[in-house]
């Protein structure tokens, strides 16, 4: 089966062509000093054509980039969530450490069994994304103590189908040893373990998200815009998430994509007018799937 995927996804790698597509970003004036200057993205759904994707037309990218005054269409104010990953199963665990510690599949293994042998951790070969009842009391007991905010039920994971559940995921046997192994890379594994089995049972990470729908007249066309932005309104899991190499340095990519740049969208009402300063034209080309790495493969 790893050759096939392998083989598959070169056949795809070759037969893929790239495209080149274009939109616009604008950039706006601070609004009463608040702001530094937030920018807004040109939304190209209007200007496709019927099964078509991507704004392959430069000149009207162009033309969007040299909007500069638009009319304030609707302001959203919403909440958004982001829920602590599960503990670590043997695989999440290698995608994982290969992500943020850059060890390869075989290295993390080799570690985490020397861990295993010293008592730190649990055992290392699981499919189960589940804590012991045990280990999810401690876990929670620990992050009272620390005035750390702790999710009102604990959580459970559902495990993937055929999953061999005979052990429970990869933790740290004392949850409130700080500091195991022998080597530097056995201590940044097991601080990995660790800060993954804490944040399991802390609250949602909230976020205030706003959302500012502008829109222009381009050549007799409504040319709508988007801003969005987002603060953090409530820290919850992410509290672990300044020390290093905590549990966000994830192997497999985050529901919401990646890191989200700060964009400070003010509050604005509908009917009133905004002033860009800049604007400019984005460039981007459609990329085939990556080649597998070891952990991606895995």
């Amino acid at each position: 089966p790893a050759v096939r995927l392998v083989v598959e996804r070169e056949k795809e790698i070759k037969a893929f062509s790239s495209t080149t597509h274009y939109g616009a970003e604008l950039t706006f004036e601070n609004v009463d000093n608040i702001t530094d200057g937030w920018k807004a993205a040109l939304l190209v759904k209007p200007w496709l054509e019927d099964g078509q994707e991507y704004l392959l037309d430069k000149s009207l990218a162009e033309k969007a980039a040299a909007l500069r005054t638009l009319d304030v269409l609707d302001c959203k104010e919403s909440e958004s969530r982001a829920a602590p990953p599960a503990p670590f199963t043997t695989s999440t665990l290698q995608q994982a450490a290969s992500s943020s510690l850059k060890f390869t599949p075989k290295q993390t293994m080799q570690l985490a069994q020397r861990l295993y042998e010293q008592g730190a951790i649990t055992y290392m070969r699981t499919d189960s994304p589940n804590l012991s009842q045990e280990a999810i009391q401690a876990i929670r007991a620990y992050c009272e103590a620390k005035g750390w905010p702790l999710v009102e039920t604990p959580r459970t994971w559902k495990s993937k189908e055929g999953a061999q559940e005979a052990h429970e995921a990869i933790r740290p046997t004392h949850i409130e040893v700080e500091e195991a192994g022998e080597t530097a890379d056995e201590k940044a594994l097991y601080r990995l373990i660790r800060l993954r089995s804490l944040a399991c049972q802390l609250e949602d990470a909230v976020y205030a998200v706003r959302t500012l729908q502008l829109g222009a007249d381009l050549d007799g066309k409504p040319t709508p815009f988007e801003a969005k932005g987002r603060t953090l309104l409530s820290q919850g899991w992410k509290v672990l998430a300044d020390q290093e190499n905590g549990p966000c340095a994830e192997g497999e990519e985050s529901e919401e994509g990646g890191k989200e740049p700060c964009n400070p969208v003010p509050a604005m009402k509908p009917g009133t007018k905004a002033t860009a300063l800049t604007g400019t034209i984005t460039t981007k080309k459609t990329k085939p799937a990556a080649r597998f790495t070891e952990a991606s493969l895995i």
